[in-house]
């Protein structure tokens, strides 16, 4: 009786995938190429020196991102509406100053915080430059 159970119990473990093998597989994550560089500077410069200088230039090409799709915009929008487009950009501008002198405000000095400040104003950066990419991908399609 107790092969039986035993023999029922691995049946039923088998027969419910609980037994097998995970094959499942991490999907690929397509990056964008300003981060796929970051990344691969990052990979050769491990240094938190290294890794700073990396972000420095990864948040430097995202605000040159930003400035391409407002100068794109303006050859596709009204005068007024490029208008609306410039007082927003000066807005958010404002709004990222602000937000730099709060990020360096709680990351005290040393160098893994400086790291760390310096992602979450990339990351500021670079959602900005998606969300104008979103706004001018809309306006071409109209």
């Amino acid at each position: 009786m107790e092969k039986f159970i035993v023999t029922l119990l691995t049946i039923t473990i088998l027969s419910t995938g609980c037994g097998q093998i995970n094959t499942f597989t991490k999907p690929k994550v397509i990056l964008n190429s300003i981060d796929k560089t970051e990344e691969d500077c990052m990979s050769q410069n491990s240094s938190t020196a290294g890794m700073y200088e990396c972000t420095l230039k990864a948040e430097n090409a995202w605000e040159k991102e930003i400035e391409r799709y407002i100068v794109q915009m303006k050859n596709i929008t009204s005068k007024t509406d490029y208008k609306k487009i410039q007082i927003s950009q000066k807005k958010w501008e404002m709004y990222r100053d602000s937000e730099f002198e709060v990020y360096d405000l709680i990351f005290p000095q040393g160098s893994m915080f400086k790291n760390i400040s310096a992602g979450f104003k990339r990351n500021l950066i670079k959602q900005r430059a998606l969300t104008l990419k979103s706004i001018y991908e809309i306006l071409m399609t109209k």
